[in-house]
């Protein structure tokens, strides 16, 4: 869980926090929350389900406050703590800048939601003349492509038929691990897949052609000199799995009548 969220928010310029308004934020939301923040984005509040009996402008408000004290608790800049609030029933299908149970008509849509990423999410910055490399993000594999490896674009263009080889950092520098074809590329157009014939930097697309490539590998142009890719991309550096243990002795009224000693262990 933990490598997937940061790899997805590595790859874009902006965040919905989606918080129930009757329940407010939730442990996972802090946990997500402190990875959005981390990566410099600023999220948009989306207050959900207001149109729950239970659910009041004063409820709203009370947790908006929960969500402000949480963004400065894990170390928000102030730009991010001035985050747009906006309030919708996602089951209704409607969204709106300021409170309500019952939109008009004509609103009851999302388009105040898009709006507000529009004017709230910068644009990613894109250098399409540079050579085609990308940071292989998430991987699955399909019956008939073979290995899907998708991404976010960082600079240059791809386009189908294109050569591309993949790299990795060892220790003894930059190893190419295949070279190949792009056979197929795609984009997500809603809930469903799109091919495309190409794709510039900013762009998060799936491509095959390639079967040894895998996560944190860079995919890059072949025409490219090495000279102008000499490293692979940055990999996303995830936090060390952590444990920690409690030893003690155990002093239940149960414990040791046989004479022997027992501990208890609480692991967190």
């Amino acid at each position: 869980m933990d490598g997937q969220v940061e790899r997805v928010v590595g790859m874009v310029e902006g965040a919905v926090l989606v918080v129930d308004a009757g329940e407010g934020p939730l442990a996972q939301t802090k946990f997500v929350l402190a990875k959005a923040l981390k990566y410099g984005l600023r999220p948009i509040l989306l207050l959900n389900k207001v149109d729950r009996p239970a659910v009041s402008e004063e409820t709203c408000n009370e947790v908006e406050s929960l969500v402000f004290d949480l963004f400065a608790n894990l170390g928000a800049t102030e730009e991010q703590l001035d985050f747009p609030v906006l309030y919708a029933s996602a089951k209704e299908g409607w969204a709106s800048t300021t409170f309500t149970k019952d939109p008009a008509p004509d609103a009851r849509d999302m388009s105040q939601l898009l709006d507000a990423i529009v004017r709230h999410v910068p644009p990613p910055t894109a250098n399409l003349d540079a050579p085609f490399q990308m940071l292989v993000s998430m991987m699955e594999k399909d019956f008939y492509l073979g290995r899907i490896l998708t991404g976010r674009i960082s600079t240059g263009v791809i386009r189908v038929g294109d050569k591309v080889h993949g790299l990795c950092m060892k220790d003894s520098g930059v190893t190419k691990i295949e070279e190949g074809k792009v056979t197929k590329l795609m984009k997500k157009k809603g809930t469903s897949t799109a091919l495309v014939d190409s794709a510039g930097a900013g762009d998060i697309v799936s491509m095959a052609g390639l079967a040894n490539p895998s996560i944190g590998h860079t995919v890059a142009n072949t025409e490219a000199c090495i000279s102008q890719v000499t490293t692979p991309l940055p990999t996303v550096e995830l936090d060390p799995p952590t444990i920690s243990m409690t030893f003690g002795v155990n002093d239940s009224p149960l414990a040791g009548r046989d004479g022997s000693h027992t501990f208890e262990i609480i692991v967190d």
